[in-house]
């Protein structure tokens, strides 16, 4: 009866333990299906893409190009062979949409100097987006592992 009971614990919490793993499985797919849409979104109608793949852990971005809007000194404001985007689960437990990293693969970036003296890098990436127009505190980030 004892060696029974032992069985019918260990079963089910290897049941419990598959099923934990198959959601968090099933949970990252989802926050990388939703980053692949907001990559879509946020490049934006210059930009050309050769192929974009959302895969098991990241999402892929091949051939890369954004092209220079009129009056930029280059023909492409950014071109990239590989952008691979890795999202972070703690996107799939809160509202803002969270990045763990992103690895550029042969990047090109060029920038426009104003006459004013201001530097502007990718202006498409920012089109259509109000500006701040009073002065905030630079905002800290925590170095990880101090």
């Amino acid at each position: 009866m004892v060696a029974g009971r032992g069985k019918r614990r260990g079963l089910i919490g290897l049941v419990a333990l598959v099923v934990l793993i198959a959601g968090g499985v099933g949970g990252f797919r989802v926050a990388v299906g939703m980053l692949k849409s907001k990559v879509e979104e946020a490049l934006g109608r210059d930009s050309e893409i050769k192929d974009i793949l959302a895969g098991w852990s990241s999402v892929n971005v091949d051939g890369l190009r954004i092209k220079g809007p009129t009056g930029w000194p280059a023909a492409d404001v950014l071109r990239a062979e590989r952008v691979v985007i890795v999202p972070s689960l703690r996107s799939l437990f809160s509202p803002q949409f969270r990045v763990y990293s992103i690895t550029i693969v042969r990047p090109y970036l060029s920038a426009l100097r104003t006459t004013d003296g201001k530097l502007e890098v990718v202006p498409s990436l920012f089109a259509g987006r109000p500006r701040a127009t009073t002065k905030q505190a630079p905002r800290r980030r925590a170095v990880p592992g101090q």
